[in-house]
């Protein structure tokens, strides 16, 4: 599928775009500055209560702000806005805030 044979050479670049286009949840930019972020659960048929989600703003490759949100309770293909306490920090124009998430073991 990637065609990345570990020999030194790169995987096929469709790789990085079909991994985009299947990510699970979305985040787009509603009010950065005011910290607000639209969270989207693209699963057909599963919550996001087994991700924990975190976040950092970075300047210059170094974190300024960063956060957790820990487990959404967000219904599939459902959206809601969360607000982050960036505690006085504003992001300029060109900053940009990483949102991640990793999953839970549920044992």
């Amino acid at each position: 599928m990637c065609q990345w044979t570990g020999r030194g050479s790169y995987p096929n670049p469709h790789f990085f775009e079909v991994k985009k286009v299947y990510q699970p949840v979305k985040f787009e930019a509603e009010n950065i500055a005011r910290g607000q972020v639209k969270i989207t659960n693209r699963y057909e048929f599963i919550n996001l209560d087994h991700l924990d989600f975190t976040w950092f703003i970075a300047e210059d490759g170094k974190t300024v702000e960063s956060g957790k949100l820990g487990q959404l309770d967000l219904n599939p293909r459902q959206s809601t806005v969360l607000s982050f306490n960036l505690s006085g920090v504003v992001p300029a124009s060109w900053c940009r805030i990483f949102p991640y998430y990793t999953g839970q073991n549920e044992s």
